[in-house]
């Protein structure tokens, strides 16, 4: 009770002035307006996305599927962003669209190929997954945050699945093949960007964290002379904080591969790149 009734007179003391019941209020708004502030500034940053001005380049042509249909997907899918208004979009060629990004008029830039529909109208090869021919669009961007964005959605490539260094190793009793098969049914957080079954290589990738826009995790399994193995790399889809924290989720991915092949914990390897021929 002392204490309240000291801070019941010291407020009363503050009161008997105006300078310092104006002085009391001051500081007790400042808080409450740079809160007010601050939740405004960050409040929903992808509601008012329509508003960045972003580049559209259509080089896509159409192409003609096995049974005589036209395929004209990129066209499609531009014909789609525009219908979503998700960036204000302006359509244009690959160098204004450059020119562009770098003045300043656009903020980011994303172009369909040319290829991109005949990739698709491809039938996919027998005993394949189909992601070979997935088709993707480029985007680029000069701008930090609309950049951490598209590397938080980036996915991962085959033809840029090599390992360095920085790699787990795992080994199993069973034929490489087998062990392929088992991986392409992982599901425990991670989603499958691009495999190659003829070489026996996929790139997993993790979603983005609030230390980072995730990981991409280059898988190659090899045949040894008894069993299988299997080499887990790891590439930061952005700039990670510490070696810990990817460390960490190069552990994290390792384990699940181990739990989804019943094998015991992952020996960690540092050597040479992993070279399929």
């Amino acid at each position: 009770m002392k204490v309240l009734t000291l801070a019941g007179m010291e407020i009363k003391r503050f009161t008997r002035s105006r300078l310092t019941a104006a002085a009391l209020a001051v500081l007790c708004v400042v808080p409450l307006l740079y809160g007010a502030l601050y939740l405004y500034a960050f409040w929903d940053p992808y509601g008012r996305l329509n508003h960045i001005p972003a580049a559209l380049v259509v080089e896509d042509r159409p192409a003609t599927a096995k049974d005589g249909s036209s395929v004209h997907a990129g066209q499609d899918l531009a014909d789609e962003l525009e219908r979503r208004q998700v960036f204000d979009w302006h359509v244009t060629d690959e160098k204004a669209a450059e020119k562009g990004l770098s003045d300043g008029k656009y903020q980011i830039v994303l172009r369909i190929p040319a290829d991109f529909s005949a990739n698709l109208a491809k039938a996919p090869n027998a005993g394949s997954t189909g992601l070979e021919n997935q088709k993707v669009v480029e985007v680029a961007t000069e701008n930090l945050a609309l950049g951490r964005l598209v590397e938080a959605s980036r996915r991962g490539r085959v033809t840029h699945a090599a390992i360095d260094a920085r790699r787990i190793e795992l080994r199993s009793p069973a034929d490489a093949d087998t062990v392929f098969a088992k991986l392409l049914t992982i599901d425990s957080g991670f989603r499958i960007d691009d495999a190659d079954p003829s070489r026996r290589i996929l790139v997993l990738s993790s979603p983005t964290t609030l230390w980072a826009a995730g990981f991409l995790y280059p898988v190659h399994v090899r045949q040894d002379i008894i069993g299988s193995v299997v080499v887990v790399g790891i590439r930061s889809k952005s700039i990670s904080v510490g070696v810990v924290r990817k460390s960490h989720a190069h552990r994290r991915c390792a384990d699940a591969l181990s739990q989804l092949l019943g094998l015991p914990s992952a020996r960690v390897v540092q050597s040479a790149v992993v070279r399929h021929s």
